[in-house]
């Protein structure tokens, strides 16, 4: 019995811990993937750190943990600013925000990322009238896959002497401001170099001073290769988006809805007078200033495979530019400008523009010049000025088509022939209605008022004549004496009635006494002439008392037909005799026919 219930309480035992362990395994499990799951996500950590700081040594690809803080400050201190070839990577592993009682860094001799970390992309909000860092001899930053945010009132980076600021893929730049005794707008360049790159986005920030976003001083560098600059403001000055008076390269990007205030220039970018700038692959939409909707340049610009639409401006609704502008393979599309220049206007002692391949379409000035108005003329008669318009050449692979200046289009010069820099393409539509002069010069194109009207004359489709006359004046009365009507046409079969303001005749009538008003084209009426129908001619009657002579009767020729007599009797007898012979003849053939056959019987 003993053995028995020791063997019963051996085996209640096992199975007890058996339970026990089955249970103990699962508690640690769980509590497993717990700890393995938090690892993975350390934003869900109530206590987890905002900021994760790596190292990695130059040649190496292994990152060294630095170490975890709760503020950007920390990060930034236990870099070692004796290490300018070591990568330090600063990521944000939540939305944070660095307070205003937080200070201000400046950084040399270190490289530094600034980026996200897993999980993200996260928000990183700076408050307060301060900046996240600024970098300076032997110091550069990079910031990618990560939000920005200036809380209206503060700025972001700035780019001291040596430094770099890199603006990557994935990064947001937003709600910057400039802060009150501190240079520049959100980010600011003296000296060093500052990059944006493709992916980059660069929105909603404003300024109190020359450009909303980025100013770049002399002996700065400036590189965007790409990115969305967007709803960007300057509320004082000059530069919706950028400033920039240092070296600038712009080789792609998209610079959308950008502004500054009445009486201010460059809703985009602002070009200051030292260094020429390039602008290649890019597109400028929707921009607006009072001057240079999208661009303000002070010096040489050269634009390239470049896009401009629906930009706004008191003068050059895309561009004004003061010095030399070399465009090609660019297109200007529905530019408006509420007073003059729709695409371009040339300011005073402009170095001309050079414009190959590219596209004038749609754009429109209230005033002068629907698609560019050059400052160089006076809208004087260009007979009169050899040098009226030679600041501008075109080529023949350059479109101008649906240009507008709403003061209206004007006949081209008598001398338009002579501008033989301003070509065009084959599809525009240079040529006036009015007028056969093709030509540029007709205010819709490139601004030009010519001082007098012209009255084109056409006799059946063709022009018969050209007539100049004052504005609100009559040819016959105005002060042009040796202008006056042409000679009447004349036509076949019709006599000339007038001239008339419409081709079949159902206008008004023109005449020498005639208002003119504006150019304008008439066209020669005629009437058909009657035919007159002429009298019949009557049918000549024989004299009275004339006998009606009898014709002359000529005798027949004789017929000879065999040996038959001429009589009509004799040729009866001939030809019964005749027909006897045939019969006999026959009547022989048959009997001797007969006769062969009774033999052969």
């Amino acid at each position: 019995m003993q053995q028995i219930l020791r063997k019963k309480i051996t085996q209640i035992l096992f199975t007890l811990f058996i339970v026990a362990s089955m249970v103990l395994l699962q508690a640690n499990t769980e509590v497993a993937n717990a700890v393995s799951n938090n690892a993975n996500a350390t934003d869900n950590i109530p206590n987890a750190k905002a900021f994760t700081v790596t190292k990695k040594v130059a040649g190496s690809s292994e990152e060294v943990l630095v170490g975890e803080y709760d503020t950007f400050m920390k990060c930034v201190e236990n870099m070692d600013i004796n290490d300018a070839t070591s990568l330090y990577t600063v990521y944000v592993n939540k939305d944070t925000v660095i307070p205003a009682t937080e200070g201000m860094h400046g950084r040399s001799n270190n490289k530094i990322r600034l980026t996200s970390g897993k999980g993200g992309p996260y928000k990183l909000t700076r408050k307060g009238p301060k900046d996240f860092m600024s970098v300076q001899q032997g110091a550069e930053i990079t910031v990618d896959n990560i939000t920005l945010d200036g809380a209206r009132e503060s700025e972001c980076l700035s780019a001291l002497t040596g430094g770099k600021v890199t603006i990557g893929k994935g990064a947001i730049i937003q709600n910057f401001s400039d802060v009150v005794n501190t240079d520049g707008p959100a980010l600011y360049v003296n000296g060093g170099t500052l990059t944006i790159e493709d992916g980059a986005v660069i929105r909603n920030n404003t300024s109190n001073v020359q450009g909303g976003v980025i100013q770049s001083r002399q002996g700065s560098i400036l590189n965007i290769k790409g990115g969305l600059f967007e709803n960007n403001s300057s509320t004082t000055s000059g530069g919706g988006a950028i400033a920039s008076f240092g070296q600038l390269k712009i080789t792609g990007g998209t610079f959308k809805g950008n502004k500054v205030p009445d009486k201010k220039v460059a809703g985009a970018i602002l070009i200051g007078k030292k260094n020429p700038a390039t602008i290649e692959n890019a597109r400028f939409e929707e921009n607006e200033a009072s001057t240079g909707g999208a661009i303000f340049s002070s010096q040489e610009l050269t634009i390239k495979n470049t896009t401009f639409s629906k930009n706004q401006a008191n003068w050059g609704g895309a561009i004004c530019s003061v010095k030399k502008l070399t465009i090609s393979k660019s297109i200007f599309d529905a530019n408006i400008a509420k007073s003059a220049g729709g695409a371009l206007y040339l300011n005073k002692d402009n170095g001309g523009a050079d414009i190959s391949e590219s596209q004038f379409t749609n754009n429109v000035a209230t005033s002068d010049g629907g698609a560019i108005y050059t400052y160089k003329v006076d809208n004087n008669d260009p007979t009169k000025d050899t040098e009226a318009y030679k600041n501008i050449s075109t080529d023949e692979n350059t479109l101008f088509k649906g240009n507008q200046a709403i003061s209206g289009k004007y006949t081209a010069p008598e001398n338009y022939a002579d501008y033989t820099q301003l070509l065009f393409s084959g599809d525009s539509d240079a040529a006036q209605a009015s007028n056969s002069r093709k030509s540029l010069l007709n205010n819709n194109d490139i601004n030009y008022k010519n001082p007098y009207l012209y009255v084109n004359f056409v006799d059946d489709a063709k022009l018969h004549a050209t007539r100049k006359v004052e504005t609100g004046k009559a040819i016959d009365t105005d002060a042009l004496t040796n202008e006056s009507m042409p000679k009447d046409p004349t036509k076949d079969g019709y006599t000339f009635k007038e001239w008339n303001t419409k081709a079949d005749g159902k206008g008004d009538a023109f005449t020498g006494a005639s208002v003119v008003n504006g150019d304008m084209t008439v066209y020669a009426i005629y009437t058909k002439d009657s035919v007159p129908t002429p009298d019949p001619t009557p049918a000549p009657n024989p004299e009275p008392n004339q006998p009606t002579p009898t014709p002359e009767l000529k005798p027949q020729p004789e017929k000879h037909i065999g040996m038959i007599s001429k009589t009509g009797e004799s040729a009866s007898f001939a030809g019964l005799i005749t027909a006897l012979g045939f019969s006999i003849a026959g009547l022989v053939i048959l009997r001797k026919k007969k006769m062969m056959e009774e033999k052969n019987k």
